[in-house]
C-alpha cells in the first residue's frame, strides 16, 4: 500500500489535500480495485472497504488528478457509506484521470502522523500487455512464462491459442503475480502451439478485449524421419523459434538414453532446421530434443522425440580376456558383446603387433557360453619362435568391422651353457590387465619346481642343473598372474603361460693347448663331458704328417713319446672324434705344444 509523505515530499503537488484534511484525521484506506470509463462522460471506481475504518470514520475521500499521475490532486467526491463498493461520477473531462482514496476521520487519531492513501489507479485503457519471456515444451505440453505486471489494477491473465483462432481465451490464470501457464490440453508432439496473453483488470468487461494482447509466441515442433538401421541414425526436422526480434543465438541438440539426464549432443547455427543424429543406442529408448538458445539466456525446448531403436548394434564391449600357450597350441578366452548382432567371427595373428593376418586354417572356435565367452584355439602357432599377437575380428549384420585390442603371448627363450641354463622372457600384454607376478618353473621328470618370481620381464641363470652322469632334458615355462583394471570386468585373478623350453646339456671337449711330459701336466688328454665311450678316436701327428699317437680309449692320453722315446719340443696336430650322449658325432682338429 502506497503512502504519501505530504509534509516532506510533493508538498507543492498535494497542498490542497492538507487544506481539506489533517493527517491526524485519517485512517487505514480502503483497497481501490479499479478505475474505468463507465461511459463517454462518467468514471466508475470499485473498492474493498478498509480493514480498519476507525472509530471516527467519516467518509472515503475521492481524489483525482487529470492526465498526470504526479499532478495536482483535487477532492472530487465523498463516499459516506463504506460498504457501497462502487461509485460512478462525472469527472468533467475527457482525459485519462488518476484516482486514490483516503479514509477520513471526524476526530483526531494521535497514532496517525501521515496521510495514508489507497493505490493510485488510472482510467487509462488499455493497460499494458504482459511480457512473454519464453514459450517452451515441458512433459510434452506447451508452457508459457511471462513477467507479472506491476499495475495493481490487473487481477488475471487471459491465455489465447491458435487452436481456436484466438477467438476466446482457452483459459484464465488467476492472480496478478502469476507468471506461467501449462496447456495440458495440447499435445506438443503433434502440432506446434501458438499463444498470446492479455492482462485483465478487476472491473474489466469485454470492451477492448484484444487491445493489450501480446504478439503470438510459438513452440518448437520436432519431427523425425525413419531410422537408418545400419547407420543407427535418424533425420530430425523442426520449425524455427521466431518469437524474439533479436532472433535466437542457435539451436542445441540434447540426447538422453531411457530415463537418464539430457546431455548436449551438438550445437547448431540459428538457421538450422534439419539434423542427422548418428549414434542411437540399439535396443534401448533414445530421446532427443531441440533447444533454442535465446539472447536473454533463457531456453525454449521442443517436444521430445523418443524411439526404441531397432538399429544394428555396434560391437562395443568385447575383448580378449586371456591368451595362454598350451602344449601344442595357443588358447584364447574371448568375451563377446552380448548386445551386438554378430554375424561373423575371425581370429587374426601377428608376430610383431602390427601386420595382422586372418587365420584361415588351424583355428577352432568353441561354442559360446551363456555369458558369451568363447574358447578359441590356434593349432598353427609356432610359439617358440616369437611372441604372438592376437585380435578377434567380428562383423555385425551391417558388415561393420570391429576388432579387439591385441593380446600377446609370453615368449620364453633358453640356452644351455654347459652345466647352467640361461633363460630370458618378455612381458605378457592383455587389454586392461596388469601382471601381478611372473613365475619361472623348472620341470625335471615328474617334478615341477618354482625357481624364480618377478614382477616384470627378465632373465635368470639356472646354475648346476646337470652332472656329467646325467643327460636328462630340463624344461621351463613362465606363468603370469593377471588382474583386470577394468571395473566392468571380473576382478578375479587369472593365469597365462608361456611356451615351454626344454634344454639338454651340450657335449663338449676341453682340450689343453700345451703339456710338459717332464713337468706338471705330463699327459695330453681331452676332457670330455656328456660324451659316450663309443666311437672315440684321438690321433697325434708331427709337423711332417707322421702319426705319433693313436687311441680309441677316452681314458688314455699321450705322454709325448714315440716308439718309446720322448719327442723334442715342438707343435703337434691332434685329431679328435667322439660321440655325445645325444648321439651326435663331434670332430675337433687343433694344435698342442709339447714343452720341457
Amino acid at each position: 500500500m502506497k503512502k504519501h509523505f505530504l509534509f516532506l515530499i510533493n508538498i507543492l503537488l498535494f497542498w490542497n489535500i492538507y487544506a481539506q484534511i489533517s493527517p491526524q484525521k485519517t485512517g487505514v484506506p480502503p483497497t481501490l480495485l479499479c478505475v474505468k470509463n463507465a461511459s463517454s462522460n462518467t468514471i466508475s471506481i470499485q473498492w474493498e472497504e478498509s480493514k480498519d475504518k476507525g472509530s471516527c470514520f467519516s467518509e472515503y475521500g475521492v481524489y483525482m488528478s487529470i492526465g498526470d499521475k504526479k499532478g495536482n490532486y483535487q477532492k472530487v467526491s465523498s463516499i459516506t457509506n463504506a460498504n457501497d463498493g462502487i461509485l460512478v461520477f462525472n469527472p468533467q473531462t475527457l482525459s485519462d484521470v488518476y484516482i486514490f482514496l483516503i479514509n477520513e476521520q471526524s476526530c483526531l487519531n494521535p497514532a496517525k502522523t501521515e496521510i495514508s492513501t489507497s493505490d493510485t489507479l488510472s482510467s487509462k485503457v488499455p493497460q499494458e500487455a504482459p511480457h512473454i519471456e519464453r514459450v517452451t515444451v515441458e512433459n510434452n505440453h506447451p508452457t508459457i512464462y511471462w513477467t507479472p505486471i506491476k499495475n495493481p489494477e490487473v487481477s488475471d491473465y487471459a491465455i489465447f491459442s491458435n487452436s481456436n483462432a484466438y477467438n476466446i481465451p482457452i483459459d484464465t490464470v488467476k492472480g496478478r503475480l502469476s507468471d506461467s501457464y501449462i496447456d495440458n490440453a495440447h499435445d506438443a508432439s503433434t502440432e506446434a502451439g501458438v499463444y498470446m496473453i492479455r492482462s485483465i483488470e478487476y472491473c474489466e468487461d469485454s470492451t477492448g478485449l484484444f487491445s493489450n494482447i501480446t504478439e503470438a509466441f510459438n513452440t518448437i515442433l520436432l519431427t523425425r524421419e525413419e531410422e537408418d538401421l545400419c547407420k543407427r541414425s535418424i533425420v530430425l526436422h523442426w520449425n524455427g523459434y521466431n518469437n524474439h526480434s533479436d532472433g535466437v543465438l542457435g539451436y542445441r541438440i540434447d540426447y538422453k538414453e531411457g530415463t537418464g539426464m539430457f546431455t548436449v549432443a551438438n550445437t547448431l547455427a540459428s538457421d538450422a532446421r534439419i539434423y542427422n543424429f548418428i549414434g542411437l543406442k540399439a535396443n534401448a529408448e533414445n530421446c532427443i530434443r531441440v533447444v533454442a538458445l535465446l539472447p536473454d539466456g533463457n531456453e525454449s525446448w521442443s517436444n521430445e522425440v523418443c524411439l526404441i531403436s531397432q538399429s544394428v548394434a555396434p560391437v562395443y564391449h568385447h575383448y580378449i580376456y586371456n591368451v595362454t600357450v598350451k602344449d601344442d597350441h595357443v588358447e584364447l578366452t574371448y568375451q563377446s558383446d552380448m548386445q551386438a548382432d554378430v554375424q561373423e567371427l575371425a581370429l587374426e595373428r601377428s608376430a610383431n603387433g602390427s601386420a595382422f593376418q586372418v587365420l584361415e586354417s588351424g583355428v577352432a572356435f568353441g561354442n559360446p557360453s551363456v555369458n558369451g565367452i568363447y574358447t578359441i584355439q590356434d593349432f598353427s602357432a609356432l610359439t617358440s619362435r616369437s611372441a604372438l599377437y592376437y585380435r578377434v575380428i567380428v562383423k555385425n549384420a551391417c558388415q561393420d568391422r570391429f576388432n579387439t585390442l591385441p593380446a600377446k603371448t609370453i615368449l620364453l627363450k633358453g640356452e644351455n651353457l654347459g652345466l647352467n641354463n640361461e633363460l630370458e622372457w618378455d612381458s605378457s600384454s592383455i587389454d586392461h590387465d596388469v601382471v601381478i607376478e611372473y613365475s619361472l618353473y623348472r620341470i625335471r621328470g615328474q617334478d615341477t619346481l618354482l625357481i624364480k618370481s618377478s614382477s616384470q620381464e627378465g632373465s635368470y641363470t639356472d646354475k648346476g642343473v646337470y652332472s656329467n652322469h646325467s643327460f636328462e632334458s630340463t624344461c621351463y615355462f613362465i606363468q603370469a598372474e593377471h588382474h583386470s583394471i577394468d571395473s566392468n570386468r571380473t576382478n578375479t585373478a587369472f593365469i597365462s603361460r608361456s611356451n615351454k623350453v626344454c634344454l639338454q646339456p651340450t657335449p663338449q671337449a676341453f682340450i689343453p693347448n700345451a703339456f710338459a711330459p717332464t713337468g706338471h701336466n705330463r699327459i695330453f688328454r681331452p676332457i670330455l663331458v656328456f660324451s659316450s665311450d663309443e666311437n672315440y678316436l684321438l690321433e697325434i701327428f708331427d709337423r711332417n704328417g707322421n702319426k705319433v699317437f693313436s687311441s680309441t680309449d677316452p681314458k688314455a692320453g699321450w705322454d709325448g713319446t714315440y716308439k718309446g722315446k720322448l719327442l723334442p719340443f715342438d707343435s703337434f696336430t691332434y685329431h679328435l672324434e667322439f660321440m655325445g650322449m645325444d648321439g651326435q658325432e663331434f670332430k675337433r682338429v687343433g694344435f698342442v705344444t709339447l714343452v720341457k
